[in-house]
């Protein structure tokens, strides 16, 4: 049986011709990358999916080196396959900086390729050894590689891409696979190592080869998506101009019913602001609102959150904040507001603002209750002078 079992082996093997597999590989990460051009051509015209082609490419020439490598000069041979290996690596790490907006590292990528082939070049000459050259080539795919890894894990911060981490994953899983096939080279079978082929190691070669380029391919797409969503998303919920979050927003964060936590609602209107458009136009009048914005917000705490309700109305809601926690965060904001100089081409504005203060002491309030609570208070600052902050009264009893 044994026997049987290795003249079965013995003739997988005699059907397996490494140059056709790496041949089809190549086919199918041209094919697979060509998806990038189409989306790029149809759809985004984004330079960042253009340069996601380049790793495809490289592989495809990569693989073509292989089969066409009796027809070759000597020079070329192993060396030239590993130089446009490492060069689709490289190119994978400039596309993911490309893709986050970052500088271009095209030519550190370039002087770092070409020191490492002249040294290639100059121990082929001298009888190197394979496993050495292979540990050189493998450190420096693993390089550029990370690289790539780097560039989406340290993009989170921004963007909240769902697909992100997996593009992650699996560039790091790959960045491990080429770690240990090329320490690992004298132990391992072709194409994955120095020793005779073996079936099991071209199909792992295949399916590691063709899934990393499906998963690539669909997930940069899926981000690329993703980013265009999250931006529509934005416009969505932010008010263009100051970009602070604006009514709709605020209204879906209006529960009505309490949640047992203390909370505070800031009402603020800037006072005369008819006749800061009447007098020195509406672009200084937006130039108003913008200083108001930044002005409130430096003020506020990080867990505060700032609304523009249109015109000149904001509002600010104060989790976990007393009445009288809000009531003096409500007067350091209409001092610093009332310090502030806005600097237009007309010269130097001034400004104030009125706020109301209303509070739910226990969180029972519904926060539409305490709005109007705000609102009105509000409107018995402007009432009384403008320039000043008045704090609700809630009677618990007519409540």
């Amino acid at each position: 049986m044994a026997k049987e079992l290795n003249e079965a082996h013995a003739r997988v093997i005699a059907m397996i011709d490494i140059p056709t597999v790496v041949l089809w590989n190549g086919v199918a990460l041209a094919l697979t990358g060509a998806l990038f051009l189409l989306y790029w051509a149809w759809q985004t015209r984004s330079t960042d999916l253009f340069w996601w082609y380049l790793p495809f490419l490289f592989g495809l020439l990569a693989a073509f080196s292989v089969v066409l490598q009796p027809f070759l000069p000597a020079f070329w041979g192993a060396t030239g396959n590993a130089l446009l290996l490492v060069l689709a690596y490289g190119a994978l790490w400039q596309a993911s900086r490309v893709f986050h907006q970052r500088s271009s590292v095209v030519l550190p990528i370039v002087a770092i390729t070409a020191v490492w082939f002249l040294v290639s070049l100059l121990l082929a000459y001298s009888g190197r050894s394979a496993y050495i050259d292979g540990l050189l080539q493998g450190g420096l795919i693993c390089l550029f590689n990370c690289g790539a890894v780097y560039e989406f894990w340290r993009g989170r911060a921004g963007e909240k891409l769902p697909s992100r981490m997996a593009v992650v994953v699996i560039l790091a899983v790959n960045a491990l696979f080429q770690a240990g096939i090329h320490l690992f080279a004298p132990l391992l079978p072709a194409p994955l190592g120095l020793q005779e082929v073996a079936a099991w190691a071209v199909i792992t070669y295949n399916v590691e080869v063709l899934f990393l380029a499906l998963s690539i391919t669909m997930l940069v797409i899926s981000l690329s998506r993703e980013r265009v969503a999250e931006a529509y998303h934005q416009l969505a919920i932010h008010d263009p101009l100051t970009g602070l979050l604006n009514r709709l927003t605020f209204d879906s964060h209006l529960i009505e019913a309490g949640d047992g936590r203390p909370y505070a609602l800031l009402a603020i209107d800037i006072d005369h602001f008819k006749k800061v458009n009447d007098t020195f136009g509406h672009h200084v009048g937006d130039a108003v609102l913008v200083q108001a914005a930044r002005t409130i917000e430096q003020a506020l705490r990080r867990s505060d959150r700032l609304y523009r309700f249109g015109g000149e109305e904001f509002f600010c809601s104060l989790p976990g904040a007393s009445c009288e926690m809000a009531r003096l965060a409500a007067e350091r904001i209409r001092k610093s507001v009332a310090e502030t100089v806005t600097l237009v081409r007309e010269g130097e504005v001034r400004f104030t603002i009125s706020i109301g203060v209303a509070a739910s002491e226990d969180g029972s309030r519904s926060r539409a209750a305490v709005m109007a609570d705000a609102d009105a208070a509000l409107y018995l600052a402007k009432k009384r002078g403008r320039n000043r902050v008045e704090v609700a009264v809630f009677d618990k009893v007519a409540a």
